[in-house]
């Protein structure tokens, strides 16, 4: 985005030895010449709108209760129904979905949450920032219409270390554990019991 005077992929990280992310990719393309890679900035990518097969589950205008993010009076608001998708998140063959564990204050940010990222903001005349897009109208029904969109072919989330409360502050957790799986539902189910949550319990 235009005004941004640091360079996202340039960057280094002391404690990763230095690394950026084109520096990996720079890597990966010297070390081997049978497949190329790439990054893309899905906030600077074209945007297609896209209906939400099905219709969709985030509302407009729906009435808030006030009390809880998503907590909505039943029978208001409107399905948004489509969303402006990155053309590079419609063209891949394979995505992969790879967050990490840690929580939020809706509840917990693994592969649902992870979507955030995959909201075609130009589309939307905004900047990189989601909020007026998804964290002001219904945040997790969002999340779940872009994965019903475009579901991922794969899911890895990395649970070493994890960031574990919110409100009050947060602590690092180590679960030790890697999470995998093809069904994002049912991977999601699992890290939030790896996490100590009862997964009815989260929207």
């Amino acid at each position: 985005f235009e005004g941004y005077t640091t360079d996202g992929w340039q960057v280094t990280w002391e404690a990763f030895d230095n690394l950026s992310y084109q520096g990996i990719v720079d890597a990966a393309n010297a070390s081997q010449s049978s497949t190329v890679v790439d990054i893309v900035d899905l906030n600077d990518d074209d945007v297609v709108l896209t209906p939400v097969p099905g219709g969709g589950l985030q509302l407009l205008g729906g009435q808030r209760r006030g009390w809880a993010y998503d907590d909505f009076v039943p029978g208001t608001g409107t399905p948004r129904g489509q969303w402006y998708v990155p053309q590079s998140l419609l063209a891949v063959d394979k995505l992969i979905d790879q967050p990490t564990l840690k929580t939020t204050a809706p509840g917990i940010t693994v592969f649902l949450k992870n979507y955030v990222g995959t909201v075609g903001m130009r589309g939307y005349g905004s900047g990189p920032g989601k909020s007026s897009v998804i964290d002001a109208v219904a945040i997790m029904p969002g999340y779940m219409d872009m994965v019903t969109i475009r579901p991922p072919d794969y899911n890895l989330a990395a649970g070493f270390w994890s960031s574990d409360g919110w409100y009050g502050g947060t602590y690092d957790i180590n679960h030790n554990v890697v999470i995998a799986g093809r069904n994002v539902v049912a991977a999601e189910a699992v890290a939030a019991r790896v996490m100590g949550y009862n997964p009815r319990d989260l929207q």
